[in-house]
């Protein structure tokens, strides 16, 4: 196996993520008949504390299955790197910070990206107060699929 690893934050405050499938009943998907609008999204913040919850994945394992079978981007051959074992700085679903108001920063992948590219920058700009809420297009992002998107989303 290949060890690859995600940088440390370098802010002050711990991080909390969440995800979350969001599903707009009152909205048909414009692609796909019969479909409500769909999307899937990652929130990473400054968090109270992330003492006692799970350390956040770097892909969720459907995401880290492609990236496998498709080459590791071109780092490692097919089974040489578990993506999905792969821990961030990060608390899975940490309580939030709510002591002042935060910027909100989008990232937005786009070209066929999905949002887990972003996560190291995600998780440096929450260790420093932002909010960052990290997107999947629907359709877009390849091999998307609400079913295996985020394995561990909340639906909303």
């Amino acid at each position: 196996m290949v060890g690859v690893g995600q940088p440390e934050p370098t802010g002050r405050k711990p991080v909390g993520s969440t995800e979350l499938h969001l599903v707009d009943h009152d909205r048909p998907d414009p692609w796909v008949g019969g479909r409500d609008r769909e999307l899937v999204v990652s929130v990473w913040y400054p968090a109270r504390s992330t003492r006692e919850y799970p350390r956040q994945p770097y892909m969720q394992p459907g995401t880290a299955r492609f990236v496998d079978e498709s080459g590791s981007f071109r780092l490692a051959r097919p089974g040489e790197v578990d993506w999905a074992a792969i821990r961030m700085d990060a608390a899975s679903m940490a309580p939030a910070d709510h002591h002042s108001r935060r910027p909100v920063v989008l990232y937005s992948p786009g070209l066929q990206f999905f949002r887990s590219l972003g996560t190291s920058t995600a998780v440096e700009l929450a260790s420093r107060g932002y909010v960052v809420v990290t997107v999947d297009h629907t359709y877009e992002a390849l091999r998307w699929n609400s079913r295996t998107a985020g394995s561990s989303c909340r639906s909303r």
